[in-house]
Parts: C-alpha cells; sequence; structure tokens
C-alpha cells in the first residue's frame, strides 16, 4: 500500500483532485447575460426580423439580434448571432432572459410582428430563429472527466515491468491510445515499460 501512495502518484492524485474542484465550482459564463422586459423582447424580436430583411434600424436596435431561444415554462433564454456562448454550450448559458406572460402570449405577439413586417401571417418554423422548447442534452461531468481519471489512475498505479490486463477484451478507443495500442505511443503506458494483455470475451458474453 505504501508503494503504491510513493512517486509521481502523489502528484497525479493533487491534479485530479484539482480537475474535480474546478469541475464542481463551474466555469464562469463567457458573456454577461442582460434580462429583458417582455416589451424589450418583442423589440429585439421586430428588430432581428427588420435587420435580417436588410430594413435600417436605429442604432440601439442593431445589436438586437436572435440566433437561438429556448422556452421552458414561461422562461425565455436567448442566444444572439455572433455570441460567444457556443451552441453546446446554449442552455447552461446564453446572452438574454426574459419571463413570458405564456408560451402562448408570446407566440401570438411574434406572429403579429412578422404579419406587420411581412404583410402575411408565418409558423414558428418561419421565424429568423431557431426556438426550442427542450433544453440540449449535456452529459454529467463525471462522464466527461472519466477517460482522464482512468488514465491518472493507470499512470500511479503502474510501473515499468508490470502488466495491465484486460478482462473484457479491447479497451474503448480513448484508453487504447494511452496504453499505446494506437497512435505514436508517445507519452503512453507501453512508452514507460508497461506491458498489455487482454482475454478476449466469448460470443457469449
Amino acid at each position: 500500500m505504501r508503494r503504491i501512495f510513493q512517486g509521481p502518484l502523489v502528484y497525479l492524485l493533487l491534479i485530479a483532485i484539482i480537475i474535480l474542484t474546478v469541475n464542481m465550482l463551474g466555469s464562469s459564463s463567457p458573456v454577461e447575460s442582460r434580462t429583458l422586459s417582455y416589451t424589450e423582447l418583442l423589440e429585439w424580436v421586430e428588430a432581428d426580423l427588420r435587420s435580417d430583411l436588410g430594413e435600417t434600424v436605429s442604432e440601439a436596435q442593431q445589436g438586437m439580434t436572435l440566433d437561438q431561444v429556448i422556452i421552458q415554462q414561461n422562461v425565455l433564454i436567448g442566444r444572439i448571432e455572433d455570441s460567444l456562448v457556443s451552441e453546446p454550450d446554449f442552455g447552461t448559458y446564453y446572452d438574454i432572459r426574459c419571463i413570458l406572460p405564456s408560451e402562448e402570449q408570446f407566440y401570438t405577439d411574434v406572429n403579429a410582428i412578422y404579419t406587420e413586417v411581412l404583410g402575411r401571417s408565418v409558423s414558428p418554423t418561419e421565424y429568423r430563429f431557431e426556438i426550442t422548447t427542450r433544453l440540449p442534452a449535456s452529459p454529467s461531468w463525471w462522464v466527461e472527466w472519466l477517460p482522464i481519471l482512468v488514465t491518472v489512475a493507470l499512470f500511479g498505479v503502474l510501473r515499468p515491468g508490470d502488466v495491465m490486463l484486460s478482462v473484457t477484451g479491447l479497451p474503448y478507443d480513448t484508453l487504447r491510445g494511452v496504453i499505446g495500442l494506437t497512435g505514436d505511443g508517445n507519452g503512453s503506458l507501453r512508452e514507460f515499460g508497461i506491458q498489455y494483455d487482454q482475454l478476449d470475451l466469448k460470443e457469449d458474453g
């Protein structure tokens, strides 16, 4: 037991602790989100539409763009065009937020704006911004960090001359590079003199 907690493993464990701490604290938003009143939100919708049509908008309206919105219950969050919030992060982070009177009222008012500007009624699929009522799915933090934590554990426990034995066949692709089964092997377990062997699964499992 004493051998395991000596040398490089101490530093690797510290790295793991730092990773977990940073993740628990959470990363900061790349933008400072803005809370809009419902009236202001409708002004954004109209300004975005007129701008997309090539019409001249006032200087105050030039930054009023919409790329994507998510509505859950009566809360709308939005991502503007050329946002610093990436698409995968949208939902966790956002540029604007607004409390709606109701989802139905929002559609009614947006349709009224589009009818006034375009001269015809449109469906939500024709809006100049993408709209959804479901937050994008994102994996749990431990799923994202699991390959790193496994790598830390392997480099901390195994020593040159040891044999790593996989009893469930070939490991998943991320771990293959760590072991040295794929790629040039630089920085892999194999480069550090750690051998690998595996027991293949039978067809019946």
